[in-house]
């Protein structure tokens, strides 16, 4: 709309300059000619006549003194003035003319800018339009005339005076010579036929110059008619040929009409120029006789002797008169005899090209006139048939994409699902990939549609639209077409194109949008039901998945931990009973060889395997239950999750039931093997300690016994250093006896220099015999403690408590039963190693 609205506004601009500024040319040129002829005429009197009369007064002077310099003043006078006037005018009214059309155009179409801008074109009625076309006229012509007259009178007083000056002179000169030479020639008698020549010649020239003229407007006024008849066919037929070579059948009209314009410009001036070649030396012979007759007919009426020196004088332009009108006549005869000389063939190849040339420029003038429309129309076809896709395309490209979306996503989500889930996958994956499609198919389908709607209407729009333009540009062009009328026929082309447009692109906008639309609700909807069918079919599948895996974690959990404890208990009492046998065969081994040497190694071996053994055994089944029973557990459900997924994979529902029923024996079999190495591991890591301590309690106590009752030999070089758990073992000693004779076991040490300095000689504790006195040796790795002057190397390796017994300031010391427990807790360590007595001071 705003462009059109443009459109109008800029056209109402052009044809109100237009207007005016032909009006104002109009006026300019009318005006300007009048007043350049009046400055011409003035500046040509004022300039050229007094020259013209001195060098006639000259002349006279020169011939018959002061009376010679009178006639020639006066006939030289006369005549200047009459060039000077006629010459004047010509060459004033010409630059006049040109100078006053050049102002007046411009002025005029200054005015009519002006004027258009004080309108609103979109407003107006028709019958304004046409007032305001009036009222341009006038104020571009007004404007004109103003502007035309002044550069009119301008160009006027600077026009080519020396031509008129030539002329002047030279007809001034000659008027008065023969005025003076026939004034001269009367004063003498015998002189009197030297008059009559001079007389005679006058009319001799006026006649050949008469017949000159009157020749030349004859043959112009045949010419004309001359043209006609033997030009206008020759022109015709070249510039038709020209202009269809061009622009075709329309291009033929024009070209014959403007090749007959041309032809007769170009015949006009070329047999002009040849008739008046052929007149002008005929007329001036046939006139220069005719007046010379005449001037001596005229001549025997008069009687020299009685007329005066003036009347005499003036007789030069009589017989001037007299040989002007026998030229004319003669002049007019010959005209037609004229024609008949000039040559046609020379004519006609000029008429050729001119009608050529003018047909072809308005051929092309014709065609580019017809793009323009075209283009004008072109661009109103396209922005209706847009219009049209616009409005129509999206509402049948979201129907076709839908429709097609749903056929395309139904299709897809069955696939998909049954993919996914079989039957019932199938089933809810055609109905969600129907339902997604289609929501896709709606939403691409519009926009495509509306897209390929709106290019079909462009499309379709500009060609239709460019197509009537171009008709209608064929019935308004013609040969000098204004600007004003082609800026009024830019609204008919844009209009006509509008239409146009329109109609067409209601033909195609709707199937374009529907195509697009169903090929776009095709293409991408297949994707998009295929991924709402595959979620809808496996959300259906996650749902069954989450039932299987739920039985199959609780049946693996169940049955795992069932088959992982007894596989576990059993594991752990065979690893555990091995493992402690090995280790307390070498621990007894150990053990013996250092009481009894060989023999107390090959029985320690045996007592301490089998003690070993049993406490193994004991232990490995405890741990191997509870460790099978948890790792059964884990491991069951892990295998019948792992299961899970395969059954997942499976879409048939009698393959499905079938693997269900294998969960029990995949969990038990999971459960057993993890189970054993689960329970071995766990053994292995702490049967250590108890087979350890098992062995070396029973191969000490079994050895040492057989050492009572003499059916062993202790090593000499054996020490009792490592009789604490015997000690702890007896029950006829009190808990602190136990401590003491614990103590005693070392024989050998320096007890005495480790102990803590704390304790001073005057101590009651200081004052009493130590038995125990170098007989003991203590090393302890401890930080707990440290003695004020210990020996750095030698640290003790075990524990030193500060609290003695026998310390009479410690007579009254709470030795209740939860101390002495702990006491004997520390004394019962299980870091004790060979030849290392726990001492609690």
């Amino acid at each position: 709309m705003a462009e059109n609205q443009a459109l109008d506004i800029k056209a109402f601009e052009a044809m109100s300059a237009n207007i005016a500024k032909e009006a104002g040319k109009e006026g300019g040129e009318w005006s300007g000619a009048i007043a350049g002829a009046e400055a011409g005429r003035i500046v040509a009197i004022e300039k050229v006549v007094a020259k013209a009369v001195e060098a006639a007064i000259k002349l006279g002077t020169e011939l018959h003194g002061e009376a010679g310099a009178k006639i020639a003043e006066d006939i030289a006078k006369s005549t200047a003035t009459e060039i000077a006037t006629k010459m004047g005018q010509e060459l004033g009214e010409e630059a006049g003319k040109k100078a006053g059309s050049e102002a007046g155009e411009q002025g005029g179409e200054a005015k009519g800018t002006a004027e258009a801008a004080k309108h609103n074109v979109l407003e107006m009625s028709p019958e304004q339009m046409e007032a305001l076309k009036a009222n341009l006229k006038e104020i571009g012509l007004d404007e004109g005339k103003n502007l035309g007259c002044f550069a009119g009178a301008e160009a006027g007083k600077k026009i080519n005076l020396k031509l008129i000056e030539d002329e002047a002179i030279a007809a001034a000169l000659k008027a008065a010579e023969q005025a003076v030479q026939m004034a001269k020639a009367s004063e003498i008698a015998a002189e009197v036929a030297a008059f009559e020549k001079l007389a005679v010649d006058c009319a001799k020239e006026a006649g050949s110059q008469a017949g000159e003229e009157a020749g030349t407007e004859a043959g112009l006024q045949l010419l004309d008619e001359f043209i006609k008849m033997n030009f206008d066919k020759v022109a015709e037929e070249a510039g038709r040929e020209k202009g269809k070579e061009i622009f075709g059948e329309f291009g033929a009209t024009i070209g014959a009409e403007a090749g007959v314009t041309a032809g007769r410009k170009a015949a006009q001036e070329t047999a002009k120029k040849l008739l008046l070649e052929a007149i002008v030396a005929e007329a001036k012979s046939v006139g220069s006789l005719a007046g010379e007759k005449a001037g001596q007919a005229e001549l025997s009426k008069l009687s020299l002797k009685e007329m005066s020196k003036d009347k005499v004088a003036t007789l030069c332009n009589l017989f001037k008169e007299v040989g002007m009108k026998a030229g004319k006549e003669e002049g007019i005869s010959i005209a037609q005899a004229a024609l008949k000389k000039i040559n046609i063939e020379a004519i006609t190849s000029e008429v050729k090209m001119a009608a050529t040339a003018s047909a072809e420029k308005y051929a092309v003038k014709a065609r580019e006139f017809q793009k323009l429309a075209s283009k004008i129309a072109e661009e109103a076809g396209e922005s209706a048939g847009e219009e049209v896709g616009e409005e129509l395309g999206g509402e049948a490209g979201e129907e076709a994409g839908g429709n097609a979306g749903e056929k395309v996503g139904r299709e897809a989500g069955q696939k998909a699902g049954g993919e996914i889930a079989g039957e019932d996958g199938g089933k809810v994956g055609a109905d969600a990939g129907a339902k997604a499609g289609r929501k896709f198919g709606l939403k691409v389908g519009k926009e495509a549609g509306y897209k390929a709607a709106m290019e079909a209407g462009r499309v379709e729009g500009r060609t239709a639209g460019g197509a009537a333009g171009a008709a209608e540009a064929l019935k308004h062009f013609k040969i000098g077409i204004t600007k004003e009328k082609v800026a009024a026929l830019k609204r008919l082309f844009a209009d006509v194109g509008r239409t146009a447009g329109k109609e067409s692109a209601l033909k195609v906008v709707k199937i374009a949008a529907a195509k697009r639309g169903e090929e776009e609700g095709s293409k991408f909807a297949y994707e998009h039901g295929r991924k709402a069918g595959a979620a809808a079919a496996r959300k259906l599948k996650d749902a069954d998945d989450k039932i299987i895996r739920e039985e199959g974690e609780a049946v693996g959990e169940r049955v795992g931990g069932e088959a992982g404890e007894k596989a576990g208990e059993e594991e752990g009492e065979r690893a555990g009973g091995d493992e402690a046998a090995r280790i307390g065969g070498d621990e007894g081994e150990k053990i013996g060889r250092e009481i009894a040497g060989e023999e107390g190694a090959k029985l320690g071996r045996e007592i301490g395997a089998e003690a070993a053994r049993l406490a193994g055994m004991k232990l490995g089944k405890k741990l191997g239950k509870t460790i099978g029973a948890k790792a059964g557990r884990t491991e069951g459900k892990k295998a019948c999750i792992l299961f899970c997924g395969k059954i997942s994979q499976e879409i048939s529902k009698e393959k499905v039931t079938a693997m269900r029923k294998q969960f029990a024996e995949i969990a038990s079999n999971a459960g057993t093997n993890a189970a054993m190495k689960a329970a071995r591991a766990e053994v292995m890591r702490n049967v250590q300690e108890v087979a350890v301590r098992a062995a070396m309690r029973v191969v000490r106590e079994k050895l040492l016994a057989m050492a009572t009752q003499k059916k062993l030999q202790l090593s000499d070089s054996w020490r009792p250093t490592a009789l604490i758990a015997v000690i702890n073992g007896r029950s006829d000693l009190s808990d602190m006896d136990k401590i003491k004779l614990a103590a005693k076991a070392k024989m050998e040490g320096n007890l005495g220099d480790l102990l803590p300095k704390r304790f001073s000689a005057s101590s009651a504790i200081g004052n009493k015999d130590d038995p125990l006195a170098g007989k003991l040796q203590f090393k302890d790795n401890n930080t707990t403690e440290q003695a004020e002057n210990v020996d750095n190397a030698k640290k003790w390796k075990t524990v030193v408590f500060s609290d003695l017994p026998d310390d009479p300031s410690k007579k009254d010391m709470d030795m209740s039963k939860e101390k002495v427990s702990s006491l004997k807790k520390r004394f019962e360590t299980s870091s004790m190693k060979n030849n290392e007595a726990y001492v609690i001071m």
